[in-house]
Formats: C-alpha cells, structure tokens, sequence
C-alpha cells in the first residue's frame, strides 16, 4: 500500500490525499489446481474505489523456476518462483514483475 499527500505549494495547505492498497492471494490444491484473488483499493481519500478479481485453473512447475497458471487475468500466465525456508515454514515467492517469461 501507499499514500502521498498533495500540499498547494502557496499556501501550504491540504490538497487531498491518494492512496494504493491492493491484496493478492493464491489456494493451491490436490490435482495441480489453484484458485487465485486479487483486491485493490485506490483513488483520493472519500473517493476510493474498490475492485476485485478472481480466477481457478491448473498450475504446473515446468521446471525448478517457474510457475505456470492457466488463468490469470483471462491469459495463462508463467511466473519466475523460488522458496525461501526459514524454521517452521516455506515461503514461495513468485515474481510477476512486467519482464518476467509470460505467453
């Protein structure tokens, strides 16, 4: 999430405030399936709009590097992946920055 506060440079006073959240999740399931969500939040403070999306399909791990999903945002979609073990648990990571290997 992120805010910045907008200040009229004459008179220092409050010009509003915009702000970004947004929350994405990812269920995996017996038989290479998964069900995906996204929610966001954004816009000037009084005026924010919400916005939600949700997908299921199969997942694969064509190698040991990346992730493949058959429906993200109506498109199959390969993200680069890898885990991070700390004592107790796993952490998968997964990279969907603009550069990564897509279809």
């Amino acid at each position: 999430g992120a805010a910045v506060d907008y200040v009229y440079v004459s008179t220092g006073l409050s010009a509003g405030m915009n702000t970004h959240s947004s929350s994405e999740s990812f269920e995996f399931y017996d038989g290479g399936t998964y069900q995906w969500d996204l929610g966001v939040a954004s816009g000037m403070v009084g005026s924010i709009r919400f916005q939600s999306a949700v997908a299921k399909g199969r997942v694969t791990v064509p190698d040991n590097w990346h992730v493949h999903f058959s429906d993200i945002e109506r498109k199959p979609r390969t993200y680069d992946a890898m885990f991070s073990c700390i004592k107790g648990l796993r952490i998968l990571w997964l990279d969907g920055k603009p550069f990564a290997k897509k279809e």
